[in-house]
């Protein structure tokens, strides 16, 4: 009894010792599933962006308000902070990890939780403070299954670099490059994105005659003409997409008449300020000016000609020829180029100078997204002229600046997602060159609903997407047969590594893209209603929407060649569709209906779909990467639990 005296004391203390830390352990616990909870349901409600409050009511919702409340009853006492570096009343503990601000703006949901007071067992005293953490934040899309097989072609360049070059030698040989230099990103100005190597002027000699500017743009770490992802751009292998004229002066070596210095200039209009390269859709007029030695002769005509076209220049008082500002050269659009010619004649006697300029007019096919093209000399533009060196003139070393400007990525053109209130149109019915129609054939495998024989057809593919895993391709070059990317993979199980390219579709899928979106939105082949679930409701998005869709990306001009063939995954961009159409009077979206609460956008052409890109961050059959999620771009990202 003695011992029992002593020991019953102690034995009590220990119960509601064991007692208080299994009640402590289990507000802990629970606390730290709200926490969880919150921070989870929170990050699937990113799609409101840039309107935080659907994620702060996910965030209340889920953290006790409406579930999860805490145990004992005591949810009054927990205390929830989003993207704050402090718990509840407790400045001493700070996380600098944190980005503070709304979660839209911060990009992530950061969530402490903290219930204050909990009561001992026996009353004797309080816990101050039990603390729960968990963070939500976004990463890039790494890799992708289940994307629609359309390719869109995106302008998102890694690297440009440009090479001056001897026009007059051969691509092979060694003395033909005079100088090169990457380029750097600036800024997107007026739809291009602005590159140039201001801050490393490139040294050029001016020793020869006819210098070119030839281009290279690469969508992975090369910038060597031939390797995967690098495009190059000149008009022939002689040909830059600028010209630079180098003229001399040298009497001994030349007698009159000769052209020197000749420049080409705009005539004013503000659909072509640029006379050497033009991106414009109209025909653009441009002038010619020109020093010429006639020895000290005079009455001489002197006439340019360029695209079959001829005027006459008149000696100003600054002894320069030039045209007349109502008598401009015509050059067509997109002409590819111009020579630029000069001839002169007195009393019967005629001759010619020759080539001594050139304008270029940009095409898909030689020039590509370029739609800016200008050389610089100390802050000057248009130094396409030049003096170059001989035995008595030695100044013809020069520092030049390439600038280029190029189409927009999706980065650029939709840099806020959410202000986008025009719908973009995506065209595949074989309109561009050859037979491709950016329609992509991405399921090679067995697919029981079509008996299992082949993989699945383009219908299916956009109604069910496609199964195999992508990931954007780093600079490898994709095979010209489709089935060296399929290789001996049968089945979604046993694919091995994601493909970094994919096989295109050829020929006409007009009616299976329709075919394929009604039973991918609306659930049925040739649909006679729209349900209220499936109408279009941008732009309010929601979690599941089978509008919601997710293609690939891939460079400019991958869909130029004809055949069947495959293209680089160079991204992937999510899309919410807003109208489609098919072919045929039984290939008719209902959606369309005027009579609707909210019809679908007007479709241009048969074998197109408008629509909105958008930035998504929900569930998504696919793997993060390490890049943080850019809310300014289409690219799907994924919500994943960090802390």
């Amino acid at each position: 009894m003695v011992m029992m005296a002593g020991i019953l004391p102690v034995a009590i203390l220990f119960c509601g010792f064991v007692i208080d830390v299994a009640n402590w352990f289990e507000h802990d616990r629970h606390l730290q599933t709200q926490a969880d909870a919150a921070a989870l349901a929170g990050g699937l409600s990113f799609l409101s962006c840039p309107n935080n409050t659907p994620i702060t009511d996910k965030v209340n919702e889920y953290s006790g308000q409406t579930w999860n409340s805490q145990v004992g009853g005591t949810q009054g006492s927990v205390h929830v902070l989003l993207n704050s570096r402090t718990y509840y009343n407790q400045p001493s503990r700070s996380d600098p990890s944190v980005v503070t601000g709304q979660p839209c703006a911060a990009k992530m949901v950061d969530v402490k939780a903290t219930e204050t007071d909990l009561p001992w067992w026996f009353s004797l005293g309080n816990v101050d403070f039990l603390n729960a953490h968990a963070r939500v934040e976004f990463k890039k899309i790494d890799t992708l299954s289940g994307a629609t097989p359309l390719g869109v072609p995106d302008i998102n360049p890694t690297k440009a670099r440009v090479w001056f070059v001897d026009e007059d030698k051969l691509p092979t040989d060694a003395l033909r490059v005079l100088g090169t230099r990457e380029l750097t990103r600036k800024s997107y100005t007026n739809g291009m994105a602005l590159w140039d190597n201001t801050e490393s002027p490139i040294s050029v000699t001016v020793d020869r005659p006819n210098i070119g500017v030839r281009v290279a743009i690469s969508y992975g770490s090369s910038t060597t003409c031939g390797d995967p992802l690098v495009v190059c751009y000149d008009m022939t292998p002689n040909d830059g997409i600028l010209y630079a004229r180098g003229w001399s002066d040298d009497a001994a070596s030349q007698t009159a008449p000769k052209a020197r210095d000749v420049r080409l200039f705009p005539d004013g209009s503000a659909a072509c300020p640029d006379a050497y390269f033009s991106s414009a859709a109209a025909a653009c007029t441009i002038g010619v000016q020109a020093a010429i030695d006639f020895g000290g002769g005079t009455g001489y005509q002197v006439t340019a000609t360029a695209a079959g076209v001829s005027r006459n220049l008149t000696l100003g008082a600054n002894g320069l020829w030039r045209t007349a500002s109502n008598s401009p050269l015509s050059v067509a659009a997109v002409a590819v180029k111009e020579n630029v010619t000069l001839a002169w004649r007195k009393s019967g006697q005629t001759g010619s100078f020759g080539t001594v300029q050139r304008t270029f007019g940009a095409s898909s096919s030689r020039s590509g997204p370029i739609k800016l093209a200008q050389i610089w000399e100390g802050g000057v533009f248009g130094a396409n002229s030049f003096h170059r060196c001989t035995a008595v003139f030695s100044g013809c070393q020069h520092n030049l600046v390439v600038k280029l400007g190029l189409e927009g990525t999706f980065a650029d053109r939709y840099a806020d997602l959410a202000s986008v209130t025009t719908p973009v149109t995506l065209r595949f019915d074989s309109s561009g060159t050859g037979s491709q129609n950016q329609s992509l054939d991405c399921d090679p495998w067995a697919d029981p609903l079509q008996g299992g024989g082949g993989g699945r057809n383009f219908t299916n593919e956009i109604a069910r997407g496609c199964r195999p895993s992508y990931t954007p391709n780093e600079g490898t070059a994709c095979p010209s047969d489709p089935t060296d990317i399929w290789g001996t993979s049968s089945s979604p199980e046993n694919q091995g590594d994601p493909w970094e390219c994919s096989a295109v579709e050829v020929g006409g899928r007009v009616s299976q893209l329709g075919e394929g979106f009604d039973l991918r939105i609306l659930g049925t082949s040739n649909p006679t209603s729209c349900p209220a679930s499936r109408q279009n409701k941008w732009p309010n998005l929601t979690i599941g929407d089978p509008r919601i869709i997710h293609v690939f990306l891939t460079q400019f001009g991958a869909f130029d060649a004809s055949g069947r063939n495959t293209v680089p995954v160079t991204g992937f961009a999510s899309f919410y569709v807003t109208g489609w159409r098919g072919v045929g009077a039984a290939n008719k979206n209902p959606c369309q209906k005027s009579s609707l609460a909210s019809p679908d956008d007007p479709v241009p052409t048969q074998g197109t779909v408008v629509g909105h890109f958008i930035q998504y961050t929900g569930p998504i059959s696919g793997t993060p990467g390490e890049e943080s999620c850019d809310f300014s771009a289409p690219t799907p990202c994924v919500s994943i639990l960090t802390q």
